[in-house]
């Protein structure tokens, strides 16, 4: 049997997929591989699959499916088949955002964001080498990134800048909500960011907050071992005691990747589907 980990989803004009990986017990290299579920029929089967170790993936307006991995690589998949870009970077990629006009931003485990627009590669690298883990876009004009030493990258469709997070904990999750900017991290690291306040929110347990995603009109947290978290006014209470890493929405379910399997939400019951190695 391998070991299965449910390490990335993602949805997207009424697709949903997950990306899951797959390791012998002794995670020997040879014996790494990943492969990409979709739900279909309400059912999560496997639609591709290939011998890497990939970390994210998202989806194009098309339906192509893009993918990162842990040695710099992209995996572009379209109608079941790959093509692997190795990019000129140090680090391995840790997750990415694609839109239509800017094309495609990744960002490694170096500090590195790279930007692919057609056959151009630009990669903007930072003298720190700060792991970054988390991107988001909201906009081709207003793109974030987080991670190490609690770093915080700012993108105006021109130019990257950092900004002040106030903490030098690492930051995995972000979410851009009607109020401001979402941060999370490690050591129950939650606040609401605006152009003139940083307010914490108030959370009971030193949480690791690995993911943030609304739904429903409400703000979740995944918490690893902790569980998923939902906002409450000004604080951040237990929602679900499940090991949840990553989440995600589609219009009528929260998505969890859970330790076995993909957790779904639908505003009134959880339900597990099982993924076996």
């Amino acid at each position: 049997m391998s070991d299965v980990t449910v390490s990335a989803l993602t949805s997207k004009n009424g697709i949903n997929l997950a990306l899951v990986n797959f390791a012998s017990p002794d995670h020997d290299p040879d014996d790494m591989w990943s492969a990409i579920y979709q739900e279909i029929d309400e059912e999560w089967d496997s639609i591709f699959s290939m011998q890497a170790w990939l970390t994210n993936l998202t989806l194009t307006d098309g339906g192509d499916i893009i993918a990162c991995d842990m040695d710099g690589r992209l995996v572009h998949i379209k109608a079941g088949q790959e093509t692997v870009v190795p990019l000129p970077i140090r680090g391995g990629l840790e997750d990415l955002w694609w839109n239509e006009h800017s094309g495609l931003i990744a960002i490694s485990s170096k500090g590195e964001r790279v930007h692919i627009q057609g056959e151009q590669v630009t990669v903007y690298a930072d003298p720190k080498e700060r792991a970054l883990y988390k991107i988001l876009g909201i906009t081709e004009h207003e793109v974030y990134a987080v991670g190490a030493e609690g770093v915080l990258w700012f993108y105006d469709g021109s130019a990257w800048q950092e900004l002040d997070s106030g903490t030098n904990v690492t930051l995995m999750a972000l979410w851009k909500g009607p109020t401001g900017l979402y941060v999370g991290g490690v050591e129950g690291v939650l606040f609401l960011l605006t152009p003139h306040t940083n307010t914490p929110i108030s959370i009971d347990d030193p949480i690791d907050i690995s993911s943030l995603w609304e739904f429903d009109g409400d703000l979740y947290a995944a918490a690893g071992i902790n569980g998923v978290w939902k906002l409450d006014g000004d604080a951040l209470v237990q929602e679900k005691q499940v090991q949840v890493q990553r989440l995600c929405a589609a219009p009528d379910k929260l998505i969890a990747s859970g330790s076995n399997g993909i957790i779904e939400f639908d505003g009134s019951g959880w339900s597990l589907s099982e993924i076996e190695g």
